[in-house]
């Protein structure tokens, strides 16, 4: 599960992180607002136009709350600025979509931007502003549920990179692999959780 969820289920359930994922040997991201290169916007206080392009709602933490509160952070907005905030599902296709010119700006993570294979088109885009580090998704278990079977699983996990046959899988689904994670990880920057909860108060 993403960051966010894991940190409301550790904070008021009976769970905790056993394992995160890695992209290119990182276990966190960053998440990008992004303009066309040829954008006369260069910070993310000047963006406006017709379209500001999410992932999806209330769902993804790189892909909709760190860009909305990254534009209140800036002052700015996004609804009132854009004509409309239009939910595109991929990170994939924000990051066409600025790069050919059709969306105004949009949010990204670095993971995507900085992608070998989106070099074609993250060569179209310019960064107008950058979050602090975020935590990648991560596999969690029950606090008090220690059996064998899940402790074999997060090894297993954990070992993956290790065996030829696990890093091919890793590498289809472009990961590096999973590393062990304490019960107390959480750095979700605490300003960011206390504006993730204002937007979850917004009327929807």
């Amino acid at each position: 599960m993403n960051a966010l969820w894991e940190h409301r289920l550790t904070r008021e359930g009976d769970f905790l992180p056993r394992a995160r994922l890695t992209v290119g040997g990182f276990d966190h991201y960053f998440t990008h607002i992004i303009v066309n290169k040829d954008s006369v916007f260069r910070r993310i206080d000047e963006l406006s136009g017709d379209y500001f392009a999410l992932t999806v709602p209330y769902e993804s933490l790189g892909g909709f709350y760190i860009p909305l509160l990254m534009c209140r952070q800036a002052g700015i907005e996004a609804s009132e600025v854009f004509r409309q905030v239009v939910f595109s599902e991929t990170y994939m296709s924000i990051l066409k979509g600025v790069a050919f010119g059709v969306i105004e700006a949009g949010a990204v993570t670095s993971d995507v931007l900085n992608s070998p294979g989106m070099k074609e088109y993250s060569s179209e885009v310019r960064n107008v502003g950058i979050s602090k580090a975020l935590p990648h998704w991560s596999m969690v278990a029950y606090r008090s549920h220690k059996s064998v079977r899940v402790n074999r699983f997060i090894r297993e996990l954990i070992e993956m990179n290790l065996d030829p046959e696990g890093v091919r899988i890793l590498d289809e689904a472009g990961y590096t692999g999973f590393v062990p994670v304490e019960d107390t990880f959480d750095t979700i920057p605490p300003d960011y959780l206390d504006m993730i909860e204002e937007i979850d108060a917004l009327p929807r």
